[in-house]
């Protein structure tokens, strides 16, 4: 998945000399652009003028740099990947070094939290479920009805379903398919 987001990018001589011409900024710069960037403040000309005479590089520079980052920004807002893998297909695809990658990764993991709100993801912890049969009734002596009943233990709460057959079809459907595109993308990542 992290390579396929990768390629996603379009990539251009531009780009490239962009991405190298990170290498100029010190760490600290960076996270100064990159925090403003983030946060959708727009540069002054007295940020541009300070970040030139702060890094001893020409406006032009400072405004690909600017640019650079801003792209590559708004590419990374529309992935979910895991920070380990994006931090390796920057370093090594993009070639950004090893400190600012992981800048970039922390800064882009607080953002997803805060966009997604996964401070309150609830982590499934234990699955417990049992079948029930309700043998007969006032209405129906001779039909069996049975349903599952499953419990899904978070880390922050639990959840209780109670499913039909066809419910449980369905759910199951579901789940296939969610790990059939899991196992789709873990073998595309292998390759």
């Amino acid at each position: 998945m992290a390579l396929l987001w990768s390629n996603s990018v379009p990539r251009s001589k531009k780009l490239d000399e962009g991405l190298y011409s990170l290498r100029l900024l010190s760490l600290e710069t960076f996270h100064f652009v990159l925090d403003k960037i983030q946060s959708k403040e727009m540069f002054s000309d007295n940020d541009i003028e300070n970040l030139m005479k702060k890094q001893n590089i020409s406006d032009t520079q400072t405004r690909h740099i600017i640019e650079t980052i801003s792209f590559m920004h708004k590419h990374l807002s529309k992935v979910i990947l895991k920070p380990k893998d994006l931090k390796m297909v920057m370093i090594k695809n993009f070639n950004i070094e090893e400190d600012k990658a992981h800048l970039w990764i922390k800064i882009w993991t607080e953002d997803m939290g805060r966009n997604f709100n996964l401070g309150n993801m609830n982590e499934l912890q234990n699955v417990s479920w049992e079948l029930n049969l309700q043998a007969a009734s006032t209405l129906f002596r001779k039909e069996a009805v049975p349903t599952a009943t499953i419990q899904l233990k978070g880390s922050n709460d639990n959840t209780v379903l109670c499913l039909d057959e066809e419910e449980l079809v369905y759910l199951y459907n579901h789940l296939e398919n969610i790990q059939t595109k899991l196992d789709m993308y873990t073998s595309n990542v292998r390759d």
